[in-house]
């Protein structure tokens, strides 16, 4: 008899602090599921600061993997341009709203209706680069972060690469030269994340015959659509693993 009753008295018990933990891994649950945009940005591609302070070599990776994806998203933008023209008037007329010779992504990709021509339009450069063909005339690899998760649809795969521009970075795009719509051939290229004041460049519309183009002070013509992706310090970006680069010195005026 007393053995039942020390099982009942202790059976509440276990029973409770079960409960307690399911209910801590609901919670814990929720909370994944409300940030599973974050969890879902191919963490296993993304490196920290905190990594790179103990691991120097890891800079390298973090400046390699983010100047790949700026190349990209400059040479989408100018594929983009070229190929669709109510997408280029949209991409004039924030550029105008701007008043400036930059457009920050933000307002480019996330500020404007989804349904917008140039969104479409730069959503169909992505998923038209997804699939594996000759690389000749664009940039290394593709527009998806490497070593992260290769599966997942394109959609998700669109979302994550605009997350690594807008939220995971702060990229904006420089023009030199601000833009002509007159202009049939575009450059597009990005901030070399060093100090060198030149870079690989890319033409558009693509060509496979001039597809090694180096961009510099020295051959930046006045005539030319010139489209450069550069990281924007902000509040939420302060890039001080790059404290000694002044991004907006790359290509000024």
């Amino acid at each position: 008899m007393k053995n039942r009753k020390f099982m009942k008295k202790h059976t509440c018990k276990i029973l409770t602090l079960l409960y307690l933990c399911f209910s801590c891994q609901t919670d814990d649950n929720i909370v994944i599921e409300e940030n599973i945009f974050s969890n879902e940005l191919n963490q296993n591609a993304i490196i920290s600061l905190s990594e790179i302070s103990n691991e120097p070599h890891l800079l390298n990776r973090k400046t390699e993997q983010l100047e790949n994806q700026m190349q990209w998203t400059a040479f989408l933008v100018g594929e983009t341009l070229v190929s669709n023209r109510l997408a280029e008037n949209e991409f004039v007329n924030v550029l105008s709203i701007q008043n400036s010779n930059t457009i920050n992504l933000r307002d480019l990709l996330l500020s404007i209706n989804n349904n917008s021509a140039f969104k479409k339009a730069f959503r169909k450069q992505f998923d038209i680069y997804l699939i594996p063909q000759n690389e000749c005339g664009r940039p290394r690899g593709g527009p998806v972060l490497t070593g992260g998760p290769g599966g997942g649809s394109n959609e998700l795969k669109f979302l994550n690469f605009i997350n690594y521009l807008t939220v995971i970075n702060c990229i904006e795009l420089y023009l030199p030269h601000g833009y002509n719509a007159s202009i049939a051939e575009n450059y597009s290229s990005a901030h070399p994340l060093n100090a060198i004041h030149s870079n690989t460049a890319y033409i558009h519309p693509r060509d496979c015959i001039n597809d090694d183009v180096q961009i510099s002070p020295f051959n930046l013509l006045n005539d030319s659509n010139v489209i450069i992706a550069r990281p924007l310090r902000s509040s939420n970006c302060n890039y001080e693993e790059y404290s000694e680069i002044d991004f907006t010195d790359f290509l000024s005026n």
